[in-house]
């Protein structure tokens, strides 16, 4: 394996990174309100491309984060506005989820 070549875990979390900033950039952009559902992990994984893994990586990050919340059965919801300047969560966020 070359030096540049992503490890499959690095990319799962870069992958999952990206979704959880597009996310954030369509909830500050008002595309995505407070209450509004989520399309389903299906629709996500079609529309972006990535794995089933991914998709749900990403929901944690932003279950923690508190940006959405997830109802067993019944799908995940927007909660809040991420920060303006960016997205992003820490090791600490991480570990705790």
């Amino acid at each position: 394996m070359s030096d540049n070549a992503l490890s499959p875990q690095k990319n799962h979390r870069r992958l999952a990174e990206t979704l959880v900033d597009r996310f954030a950039q369509r909830m500050r952009d008002g595309v995505l309100v407070r209450g509004e559902k989520l399309p389903s992990e299906i629709h996500i994984m079609e529309a972006e491309g990535v794995s089933r893994t991914v998709v749900r990586d990403a929901l944690s990050r932003m279950q923690a984060a508190g940006l959405v919340e997830t109802r067993h059965g019944v799908g995940t919801f927007v909660l809040d506005m991420p920060p303006p300047e960016g997205f992003s969560v820490g090791p600490a966020t991480i570990a705790t989820v």
